[in-house]
């Protein structure tokens, strides 16, 4: 038996808090010593007083096999639509607001400076052998070699790093 106040049934059946109060207020709503909602005995009473002509813009909660309440009339699709709607026009409302404060960058133009950057750090590499083999040749020693070549590289990832940098 699941129980709770009006909010939480409210919430779990798709009601308004207004239509909440007006099935509480027509003794459609069934509460529990604790003053809590009896949720299914409640749910069933109101599907089973839908019927009557003064609470026909109530009769929109199916109890199915499994206990869950479902939407089942116009009313309750378009109230579901209207909170979709709702959603994605906040979800846009706020894509706009990123884009506007600079948290959003375009697509392409990321995807362009990390080609661009690239292509120069690959050309920068690819040039290093032509660049450092006339002074390499007067190198006698292996470490001082070494060396040479770790400084030019990490010169190339320098700019290439700085060429990254927003």
């Amino acid at each position: 038996m699941s129980r709770g106040t009006q909010a939480e049934f409210a919430k779990k059946y798709g009601y308004s808090r207004a239509a909440v109060t007006q099935l509480k207020n027509a003794g459609r709503l069934v509460f529990n010593s604790d003053g809590t909602i009896n949720f299914d005995e409640s749910a069933a009473n109101i599907g089973a007083t839908s019927k009557n002509k003064n609470a026909k813009e109530f009769d929109f909660i199916e109890t199915n096999q499994g206990g869950q309440s479902s939407i089942k009339t116009e009313y309750g699709a378009l109230t579901k639509a209207r909170l979709v709607k709702e959603k994605y026009l906040a979800m846009q409302a706020k894509l706009e607001y990123d884009a506007a404060v600079g948290n959003l960058v375009v697509r392409d133009d990321v995807h362009k400076s990390a080609f661009e950057a690239g292509r120069k750090l690959r050309d920068n590499l690819h040039s290093l052998c032509k660049q450092s083999a006339p002074n390499l040749v007067n190198i006698d020693d292996p470490s001082k070699i070494e060396m040479y070549l770790k400084d030019e590289i990490d010169a190339a990832l320098k700019e290439f790093i700085d060429s990254c940098a927003l």
